[in-house]
């Protein structure tokens, strides 16, 4: 395998095959044999002839010494774009009030919004925090959810956004299913055995998802606090007993801490309390619709009447309805998103409850039988009456793309996946559309030197 440190970057076999497949099709056949898309679980590398008669280290030499000149120039390709926009997609000529910057996914990310913010020139950092400049003033930004979990910088990001807001920034936030459940964790609403019995497997499963922004948090509380973590009050102990927290396999001491420490944070008077209260299902700019994941007939219905803005405020108001009651917000945070199409809902994971349709948009609903490109597309009974309302695009985010997706047209309807894998902390990245109707965006790495 020697000729892979002749590349101009090092990327590893699964990331070359990615590239070459993405970029051209043809190389997924050599002498007329086909490739077969199967991972080696020894070496996680792609096989790739399917002809039994050689073995997988001699298919890939071959494959690479056929092609090592068009492999070159796809990385150098590559390597030149990296940190510049590209053009993603044109929306109709027609009079838009203002640019509009979305980031969805972030996940602790601090770096990538820091980034955006002086990239933009939309905002400055001062010695007390980030402030807008007079083109951030002009500037609509749209945080598309997933903020917390996975990185270590969720407060910060939460901090600046609702510092830029305060300074008069158009900054308006999503839920993600990453808020959610977060929040979620924190409720007040005691759980019975039963109600631990049937949410119980997700809410270990999200424990994991969560380790960072909880540790965060505790950081975050000792370094702000008086030096040290915090004891329980008793009210907060018959808490933890209320929502069965006190499982000692499953919450040991550490984990009760750190949920108690973000609840502080995170409800009443605490510092992160207002970010959540400003966090909206949807948004509307000119005429694209923001929102996390997909939507369903549920949201296509509640968004057909009045005006762009009257329906933006009338789902807005159902979520916050919906996630009021608490049996629904249990269901939307840690049931199971129902396939369409199948007779097997609920067999996979047989303790969680289904969620209800509307949570598609947080989670989007598969709808089984569809290749995977239809499965982020969306019916025609969706779209119609999101183009009727005047409505060209959507822009949503929740499936990480790290170097991008096309975006694709539902019924005449553009929808741009604006997730390109934030969840790095080395990635940086947005979308932008301007006013010209421009779909612009950046995918990149942290800078080193003078190179991406």
């Amino acid at each position: 395998m020697g000729l892979i440190p002749a590349f101009p970057m090092s990327i590893s076999y699964r990331q070359l095959i990615d590239l070459t497949a993405e970029k051209d099709t043809a190389f997924r056949k050599e002498e007329g044999a086909e490739v077969a898309w199967t991972v080696d679980g020894a070496s996680m590398r792609y096989v790739f002839l399917r002809n039994g008669a050689e073995r997988t280290s001699m298919a890939l030499e071959r494959f690479i010494a056929l092609n090592t000149d068009r492999i070159q120039a796809l990385l150098e390709e590559e390597r030149a774009m990296m940190g510049r926009e590209r053009e993603m997609a044109r929306l109709p000529d027609m009079p838009r009030e203002r640019e509009v910057i979305c980031m969805t996914d972030l996940h602790g990310n601090m770096a990538a919004l820091r980034d955006a913010l002086a990239r933009n020139g939309l905002a400055e950092e001062q010695p007390d925090g980030w402030v807008p400049t007079a083109k951030g003033l002009e500037t609509v930004l749209i945080i598309g959810g997933d903020a917390n979990d996975r990185g270590s910088g969720f407060i910060s990001i939460a901090l600046t956004l609702l510092a830029l807001k305060d300074h008069g920034m158009d900054v308006r936030m999503l839920w993600g299913d990453h808020e959610l459940c977060l929040r979620t964790f924190m409720s007040d609403v005691p759980l019975t055995d039963e109600d631990f019995h049937t949410y119980g497997f997700q809410m270990i499963r999200w424990q994991s998802e969560m380790q960072e922004t909880l540790g965060e948090m505790e950081e975050w509380y000792i370094t702000h606090g008086n030096g040290r973590p915090l004891s329980p009050s008793k009210d907060e102990q018959r808490w933890l007993d209320a929502r069965g927290y006190t499982l000692p396999r499953l919450f040991g001491p550490g984990l009760r801490r750190q949920l108690v420490t973000a609840r502080r944070l995170c409800t009443g008077d605490g510092p992160l309390a207002r970010f959540f209260s400003l966090l909206e299902v949807c948004a509307t700019q000119d005429d694209v619709l923001y929102l996390h994941a997909l939507p369903d007939e549920f949201w296509a219905d509640t968004l057909r009447t009045g005006s762009r803005e009257e329906a933006v405020a009338r789902a807005n108001a159902a979520f916050r309805c919906m996630i009021g009651d608490p049996v629904t917000l249990h269901q939307i945070a840690f049931g199971k998103m129902p396939s369409i199409g199948t007779e097997d809902i609920g067999k996979s994971i047989p303790l969680s409850p289904i969620r209800p349709p509307a949570a598609s948009i947080l989670w989007k609903r598969i709808h089984t039988g569809q290749s995977l490109c239809e499965q982020y597309s969306l019916p025609a009974a969706m779209t119609e009456p999101l183009i009727r309302q005047g409505w060209s695009a959507i822009v949503r985010g929740h499936d990480p793309y790290p170097k991008g997706q096309k975006p694709m047209r539902a019924n005449g309807l553009c929808v741009v996946n604006a997730d390109v894998g934030l969840q790095k902390d080395e990635r940086r990245g947005y979308t932008r559309i301007g006013r010209d109707g421009r779909v612009m965006g950046l995918i990149g790495r942290e800078k080193t030197g003078d190179e991406w």
